[in-house]
């Protein structure tokens, strides 16, 4: 049975390693790839294949004692990335005033987020940062008046979920939240992360419990049901997963404000 050959590769495993694999449901396909990635957390075992013929994905084991999280739900879906390859800039001191004004960024929140300028397409390009703090691609933003639905582009390195990692505080929480510029106002007082998009498949949810015990969903104030939909299907893989509910974008907070909202979450 697969599972239990997923359990047989995870014999040994230390508590948080991740060991990749030939995948014990495809096989790797015809060119025999190890392309699924197994996680050991306190006692229970996190899967997922990266081919994009298979895709299965799951967990076993301990209080959680849940078996197959996604089962081949994109199986027809080729998973496709395409990484940026256009002009970028450093800001300018306008764009620098502008980030400051609209999204409450200051000197030490650039430090963090490193964005950039594409001067062809008018937009700051923000960089999504891997759990180590290696950059796995670009978030383009607009902020023009028109841009409408076309604000933001996003352009990966490679095919990993395309959140945006922000460990300032390497606690056992983390605090979920739909894009950079929340993001980065929030790493200042507590780890973060950028789903940068309107939910999360399994693949994302496995690679935030591979790191934190603790999740809080605080997604942007029009965007509670998603956050509530996150909590229901993912809880059981932390010990602890709550929802906060946000009258305002943590962006569009103030700093004083900001800060007491997340001592009190937290």
């Amino acid at each position: 049975m697969s599972i239990d050959q997923v359990k047989l590769e995870a014999m040994g495993m230390e508590d948080g390693e991740t060991l990749r694999v030939l995948c014990p449901f495809c096989h790797g396909g015809s060119t025999s790839e190890k392309s699924c990635n197994i996680t050991q957390i306190d006692d229970t075992i996190l899967w997922n294949c990266h081919r994009a013929g298979c895709l299965e994905s799951g967990a076993v084991g301990g209080r959680r004692n849940f078996i197959r999280i996604k089962q081949g739900e994109q199986k027809k879906k080729k998973q496709r990335f395409t990484p940026w390859e256009g002009e970028l800039e450093h800001l300018s001191q306008e764009w620098l005033e502008f980030l400051e004004a609209k999204i409450g960024w200051t000197e030490e929140h650039i430090k963090i987020a490193r964005p950039m300028y594409a001067p062809h397409e008018d937009r700051v390009a923000y960089p999504i940062y891997s759990p180590m703090g290696l950059r796995r691609g670009w978030v383009l933003r607009s902020y023009a008046d028109n841009a409408g639905r076309y604000k933001a582009l996003t352009r990966m390195d490679s095919e990993a979920p395309h959140m945006s990692w922000y460990r300032k505080k390497n606690t056992s929480c983390v605090v979920i939240v739909e894009d950079t510029p929340s993001a980065v106002r929030v790493a200042q007082y507590a780890d973060a992360v950028a789903i940068n998009g309107g939910g999360i498949g399994p693949e994302y949810a496995q690679e935030i419990a591979a790191h934190y015990n603790s999740v809080v969903w605080a997604l942007d104030a029009d965007a509670t049901a998603t956050a509530l939909k996150m909590h229901t299907r993912y809880a059981i893989l932390f010990n602890e997963s709550r929802v906060q509910v946000l009258e305002r974008d943590f962006k569009d907070e103030s700093e004083v404000d900001l800060e007491e909202k997340l001592r009190w979450i937290l």
